[in-house]
């Protein structure tokens, strides 16, 4: 089918084929992905939420894990949709934000739903619709990242990526002399 279709494009003359910039050839827009940077983020994110969980164990007060958990949090949600808005790109920083916190959502209610029809929980045992919804949520945080990166982590390959009046916000966290510090600086 395909060599057949080939074949007939082949014998076309010259004067009946599409003509650039026509109706019948679709005019694609070049693109930059920096969906690396957004990646990169979020693997920070995960790496902070790891260290909260190998600190739960050893933290007495539980502080630590409480900030490093935090953190994590943080740079899941707001992570992304900061690095489109340093792009220039406020609408898809807002999608960004709309898929980082819908997905999760969404997708445990999915499970929630699924486990309610499917399973039946005994007495004693963990309800089957609560573990399908931390698995749908499970499920939605990777997908989040995933989606950001491949599909909205795009920009015209023409557009400068530094323009000449930007706003910029720089979040930053640290522990000093005892204690956790977070701040928010930024430039004009």
């Amino acid at each position: 089918m395909a060599c057949t279709a080939a074949t007939a494009f082949a014998e076309t003359p010259q004067s009946e084929l599409p003509r650039p910039g026509s109706a019948a050839v679709p005019v694609v827009e070049e693109t930059h992905w920096y969906g690396y940077e957004t990646l990169a983020v979020d693997g920070g994110a995960t790496l902070l939420g790891l260290s909260a969980l190998a600190a739960s164990s050893g933290d007495n007060d539980g502080k630590l894990t409480e900030v490093l958990g935090a953190t994590a949090g943080f740079g899941y949600v707001f992570g992304g949709p900061i690095v489109h808005w340093a792009h220039d790109r406020a609408g898809t920083a807002l999608a960004s934000f709309g898929l980082r916190t819908c997905a999760p959502l969404v997708l445990s209610l999915v499970g929630f739903g699924v486990g309610e029809v499917a399973c039946s929980s005994r007495e004693g045992e963990a309800p089957c619709p609560a573990i399908a919804a931390v698995v749908g949520a499970g499920l939605g945080f990777p997908l989040a990242v995933a989606l950001d990166a491949a599909l909205l982590a795009r920009e015209p390959a023409s557009q400068e990526t530094v323009s000449s009046s930007t706003f910029k916000l720089v979040p930053s966290v640290g522990y000093t002399q005892g204690r956790f510090f977070a701040s928010l600086g930024g430039t004009m």
